[in-house]
């Protein structure tokens, strides 16, 4: 996807500086790196699914889809610079959670490879041995320790205390 049409997402701001690094790396890698996410472009329909009041959907800005059957990730803009706000995920089935405290944040997130599981109560990200890894994961996280200096999420319990972070500091 080329910058100008995946910017539409963040009008009338622009692509934070971390999505951009991640579009150049979506790019080059041209397969999938974490399970069920893709950077996409959204007229904000998806979000519109939940409220149609502007205020809402004015606040939110569409990043990626989060898994394989249109969950979706959106940062959540409460003040300032839009790298820096809450990661909302979508359910596809209902549900909103934030489940990051910024885009770093959800960058380490897609290096667990797993989709997130999304209702009213939460959000979860589960991953058995079964499920393999993603064809691109090895270079993501390669590409991610190297921008961000952050290790990879490697267990369930870090993914946990992650979310758990972000809705500290931000509430649920």
């Amino acid at each position: 996807m080329d910058l100008a049409t995946y910017g539409q997402n963040f009008a009338p701001f622009g692509v934070p500086e971390t999505l951009v690094k991640l579009l150049e790396f979506d790019n080059k890698v041209g397969d999938f790196y974490s399970s069920g996410f893709e950077l996409t472009y959204d007229d904000k329909y998806g979000i519109m699914t939940y409220s149609k009041d502007p205020a809402f959907v004015d606040s939110l800005f569409h990043v990626g889809q989060a898994n394989g059957s249109g969950s979706i990730y959106a940062i959540w803009r409460r003040s300032g610079d839009l790298s820096e706000n809450p990661i909302v995920a979508f359910g596809d089935e209902g549900g909103a959670q934030i489940v990051a405290q910024n885009l770093v944040g959800l960058l380490r997130i897609l290096t667990y490879d797993a989709e997130p599981i999304i209702d009213d109560e939460k959000v979860f990200y589960y991953r058995s041995d079964a499920d393999g890894q993603t064809s691109g994961n090895q270079a993501f996280v390669e590409w991610f320790e190297q921008n961000f200096k952050l290790k990879q999420v490697r267990t369930d319990e870090e993914m946990v205390r992650l979310i758990a972070e972000a809705e500290n500091l931000h509430g649920e």
